[in-house]
């Protein structure tokens, strides 16, 4: 994961999409009984198990390997993560240590290591990061003109590798759901797999502009996904931007176990592995992802989830409206070089909670 510059917005790299190699055994089913639900019930199947999993936290431990070869460069991250969700807000914090990009040759140890954080509160995003030196927010206002692009508030879910696949989320479809996107395909293949001891669903389609999707949905625990494909190529979008010439991205993101958390049957360990060309040149990485907690539906208000409590004083604020001015964070308060103060957030969450809870009782 790149640093976010001074002043910028964006969670993607020069060119976001990424290509996925995956190899597993698996037993074809090649055609669907006569009397098996046909592809749009399954989606609705699916669609209607992921309506209770929009209040969320989940967090998670990861590896992943880089193999760069155009850039010469290999090497292993190790990420602790956690995003919270109450279907609006959002957040999510990040750890990352050992050889976490290609600029730096040198290792980010375990006891000091880099950090991120992004928190959409229904009224402001803010992107903190801090290396072992020194740290800096980004900040966009709501109220700023030009608003909060849509793609930035759902960013914490919809385009985490980590909970995003699990809630039903896929990377670069602008926080549309799975099922959304494939109710946009012309046309909907159903077939039957037999994927690590279950018989799976698989439902395929072309989103125009968009790429193929392939959805190996597991019925037996609870229509979660198993396994998803998704390829992208020329001319197909990941968010807003659109894949240039020689550009492509097959992402594979594959479910190996299963744990309750609580009452629920949930995914515990998975696997992501990426293969992103840019203008034919291809970089590979791969993650195995450890599920350590799930707690749905939490109380989130109580133990103030989407509050900007992580950020120290006398860190810089970028503010997107004031590109020329530099601010600093200051006990919740965003402040001038002279002290004056621009804005108080944590009075403002705050003051928004008290105002949600109120409008619950009524």
């Amino acid at each position: 994961m790149r640093n976010i510059k001074r002043g910028e917005i964006t969670n993607e790299s020069r060119n976001p999409l990424l290509v996925i190699v995956l190899s597993m055994l698996s037993i074809s089913v090649p055609v669907i009984a006569a009397d098996s639900p046909d592809a749009m019930e399954i989606l609705h199947r699916f669609t209607e198990a992921r309506k209770n999993f929009t209040s969320f936290i989940f967090e998670a431990e990861t590896k992943t390997t880089f193999n760069y070869p155009q850039h010469n460069w290999t090497g292993t991250r190790y990420d602790k993560f956690e995003c919270r969700s109450d279907g609006n807000r959002c957040r999510t914090r990040t750890s990352m240590w050992g050889n976490i990009d290609m600029i730096r040759s040198k290792n980010v140890s375990k006891e000091h290591p880099d950090y991120s954080s992004y928190l959409w509160d229904a009224e402001h995003v803010y992107y903190y990061n801090r290396d072992s030196q020194s740290g800096y927010v980004t900040l966009c206002r709501e109220k700023d003109p030009g608003g909060i692009p849509d793609a930035y508030k759902n960013y914490a879910v919809s385009d985490s590798i980590y909970p995003g696949q699990i809630m039903g989320y896929t990377r670069g479809d602008k926080g549309k759901r799975i099922g959304e996107m494939l109710e946009l395909a012309e046309s909907l293949k159903l077939r039957q797999e037999r994927l690590r001891g279950a018989d799976c669903y698989v439902i395929e389609g072309v989103v125009k502009q968009h790429g193929e999707y392939t959805v190996w949905i597991d019925p037996t625990h609870v229509y979660h996904i198993a396994k998803i494909r998704i390829q992208r190529k020329e001319n197909d979008y990941f968010n807003d931007r659109r894949a240039g010439k020689g550009d492509s991205i097959d992402s594979v993101f594959e479910v190996l176990n299963f744990e309750r958390f609580g009452d629920v049957l949930l995914p515990k360990k998975c696997k992501l592995e990426r293969t992103l060309c840019d203008a034919g040149d291809c970089n590979t990485n791969s993650s195995i992802i450890n599920i350590t907690n799930i707690v749905l539906n939490p109380d989130h208000d109580a133990l103030k989830s989407f509050v900007p409590d992580d950020i120290p004083n006398e860190t810089p604020v970028g503010i997107l409206a004031f590109p020329s001015v530099e601010f600093i964070w200051k006990d919740g308060k965003v402040v001038d070089e002279n002290g004056r103060e621009i804005e108080d957030f944590l009075k403002k969450t705050d003051e928004s909670q008290n105002k949600s809870k109120s409008n619950e009782k009524r």
